[in-house]
């Protein structure tokens, strides 16, 4: 190796070892713990070479050997530093910006990759359905149960629950007075024992509050003679306080503070005259100081003297003349109280009296209506007829069957005598579709019993107060609704009661051609609908006008074309797309309801225009092809905002907020 390169490598060295000389030159050392000089090795770390390549030796050896470098080789070093520094800040920058760029794609892979590589879907995922124009009929579908319109229901009369022992078959021709149920009447029978041992009870009772009556009046006499003489002794114990006892106390707290003026001049003229003697060499100085502290303590004694005829005469005198003062009046307020707590006691037992007076009365009374429940548990026909079982359906649990040991409530139908040939369907209508049901309307009735016979009726009744739901669904508000079945005699006769049907409540008959799409195809956000229809391109979000719907369909007034695909599930297919879009509508909604009435606006950016309308020779507009502005705006939404306006941001799941 050449000595002008370990020159060069050592210069820095060097200098700094020539900047920690002491003033004569000499360089300064270090020593080890045992006093031994040692010199600083910095030593290359592994693999480091000159810029041509060559190794690096000691720098601290060259010092040591005196070999001083001269300004050329000075110069020729700083510049080499410099290119290194250069250089390995490159490198650093390099490999930071390689890694940053490495996570950045990993970060936004999964939020474009739908965008970029997903673009096109494939159409045989979704499930569609054309857009027909046809009639367009809106029914309301309900179902309901068959009985007749003429019956002579048999109710259970017992109260609470009781279980059915013995009930006519079913189907049976009775006559007026024959028996057709007989109800479980043991309990009740059990329960009339009990009820004679009450009514026994309840007359010992009423001849106890008689007794306690008399007694409470005994006891009010005694209560007020104790609470006058509590009157009287308060009013002594403040006058002996006042009088006697508080004068005494103040006269013994002034003769003790007499006292202590004469033992403090007696005090100091002992103290003076000792002082006296201490001058004249007659006394010492403790004698002195001895006196000195007699004064004190003399003082001491007649300012506490005084002090406690302060705390007699300012706190103990007034506050126990309050206490006895207030015990004085509090005695008078408590005759009072016992006044009227006599007479409030009186008045409660005379309470209790009539009470148990009218308890005797009630018992007595639930004693006769068990013997007239006991004679209701047989129950006797009130005309001629057909036995019908009166069973029912129930929203929480399964039927309601009337049989041999069936458990049955009070005022619950067990048995009907129906008139065959006026029969009817009972129903419940939800409030959401009150408004559209009115009497006179068409009704075709579908009996699951007949299911190849289509029933014709009229809607006859309809409440006006909604029925309450059953739990869990108490929020739930339904109306009542019968219907008249209009078919022949011979045809109604086929029906039974109990039976269940379904009912097609016809709303409008629907005799003009209309779009129509399936119900399942739109999608409500806001106060606007969307469909999303699939085209060649893949699948295009519309905003359609949507007119009137059924239970299947929704008639389309502008949006859609005859013939078109629309998506049936949009929602499972586009969740993220429209839910920013649905969060964008609301916003925009909201911002117009807070809108002043003066009519300006806040000033906010302009929302997107929809697509162009599409107009017809006539000037109307026509559905039958979408619209070339409407398609853009759709699937490039940034396209349909004004001018001046920032693009829509993608969320997360890539899709772009943009007005249709």
């Amino acid at each position: 190796m050449r000595y002008a390169d370990l020159r060069t490598r050592s210069h820095s060295t060097a200098t700094h070892r020539a900047a920690r000389a002491d003033p004569a030159g000499r360089p300064q050392t270090r020593t080890n713990r045992a006093g031994k000089p040692c010199f600083s090795r910095r030593s290359a770390p592994a693999g480091r070479t000159n810029p041509d390549g060559r190794g690096i030796i000691d720098s601290d050896s060259l010092t040591r050997s005196g070999t001083a470098p001269n300004d050329a080789s000075l110069q020729s070093t700083r510049k080499i530093m410099k290119t290194e520094s250069r250089t390995r800040s490159r490198r650093t920058r390099l490999i930071i910006g390689m890694v940053g760029f490495a996570l950045a794609a990993m970060a936004l892979f999964p939020v474009l990759g739908d965008t970029l590589f997903g673009a096109r879907r494939d159409t045989t995922e979704y499930l569609t359905a054309p857009v027909e124009k046809k009639p367009f009929r809106i029914t309301i579908l309900e179902r309901g149960e068959i009985d007749s319109r003429r019956n002579a229901t048999l109710l259970n009369r017992v109260e609470g629950v009781t279980t059915i022992i013995w009930i006519i078959p079913e189907g049976t021709d009775v006559k007026e007075g024959d028996l057709l149920c007989e109800l479980d009447s043991s309990a009740l029978v059990e329960k009339e024992k009990q009820q004679q041992i009450a009514v026994t009870q309840a007359e010992a009772d009423l001849r106890k509050a008689e007794e306690n009556l008399e007694i409470q009046k005994t006891q009010n006499e005694s209560d007020l003679a104790a609470a006058r003489l509590a009157v009287e002794l308060a009013q002594l114990d403040l006058e002996k306080y006042e009088k006697g006892e508080a004068v005494q106390t103040e006269n013994e707290l002034r003769s003790q503070i007499t006292l202590a003026e004469e033992k403090l001049i007696q005090a100091q003229e002992n103290y003076e005259f000792t002082k006296r003697l201490a001058q004249k060499g007659y006394k010492t100085l403790n004698e002195v100081e001895t006196q000195r502290i007699a004064v004190r303590d003399a003082e001491l004694q007649l300012a506490i003297a005084k002090g406690k005829l302060d705390v007699h005469l300012n706190y103990t005198y007034p506050r126990t003349i309050k206490e006895l003062r207030e015990k004085a009046a509090e005695s008078v307020r408590e005759l009072k109280r016992i006044e009227r707590a006599g007479i409030a006691a009186l008045a409660q037992l005379e309470a209790d009296l009539t009470a148990k007076r009218l308890t005797y009365e009630v018992q007595q009374q639930k004693l006769k209506d068990l013997q007239e429940q006991i004679a209701a548990c047989k129950i006797y026909a009130p005309q001629a007829g057909k036995v019908v079982y009166a069973n029912q359906r129930s929203r929480r649990s399964d039927p309601v069957l009337i049989e041999e040991g069936a458990q049955v409530r009070e005022r619950q139908p067990i048995i009907k005598l129906p008139d065959f040939t006026q029969m009817q369907v009972n129903a419940r209508i939800h409030e959401s579709k009150i408004s559209d049901v009115r009497v006179g309307q068409k009704v075709l009735v579908h009996v699951d019993a007949l299911p190849d016979q289509v029933f014709h009726g009229v809607m006859d009744e309809v409440a006006s107060v909604p029925v309450p739901g059953n739990w869990p669904n108490v929020d739930l508000k339904e109306y009542e609704a019968t219907v008249r079945i209009t078919d022949p005699v011979e045809v109604v006769q086929q029906l039974k009661p109990g039976l269940t049907a379904s009912m097609e409540i016809i709303v409008d008959e629907g005799t003009e051609d209309v779009l129509q799409v399936p119900i399942q195809a739109v999608v409500p956000l806001g106060s606007r609908r969307f469909v999303y229809v699939l085209t060649d391109g893949g699948p295009e979000r519309r905003e359609i006008l949507v007119g009137r719907s059924n239970e299947s369909a929704v008639e389309v007034r502008d949006g859609v074309a005859v013939g078109e695909q629309v998506i049936l599930n949009p929602r499972t297919h586009f969740a993220d797309e429209l839910a920013a879009l649905e969060a964008k509508i609301i916003q925009e909604e909201t911002a117009a309801r807070t809108t002043p009435r003066d009519g300006r606006r806040p000033a906010t950016a302009k929302p997107a225009r929809r697509g162009t309308k599409r107009t017809s020779p006539a000037g109307r507009r026509s559905p039958a092809s979408p619209s070339p502005s409407r398609d853009k705006a759709t699937r490039h939404p940034d396209l349909a905002r004004p001018s001046g306006t920032r693009p829509s941001k993608p969320d997360r799941s890539g899709a772009v907020g943009g007005a249709t």
